[in-house]
């Protein structure tokens, strides 16, 4: 999934989108899971489908500080 959600970040940055990558991880029966789901605005654009299943745990660009 990372492959798939780092071309379309790439190819939104090229149509100059506001675009975001996140990172989530969550606990399987095998240890560690990872995620990766890219959204831009509020529109969902790749792995958004079980993205409610992971945590949150970075994002890129880093969301800005308040």
């Amino acid at each position: 999934m990372f492959r798939a959600g780092d071309r379309r970040m790439r190819m939104l940055e090229r149509r100059e989108r506001d675009v975001v990558l996140h990172y989530g991880t969550r606990r399987g029966a095998d240890g560690l899971e990872a995620h990766v789901w890219v959204s831009s605005g509020e529109l969902p654009v790749v792995g958004h489908r079980n993205a409610d299943e992971f945590v949150e745990i970075a994002r890129f660009p880093p969301a800005a500080r308040a």
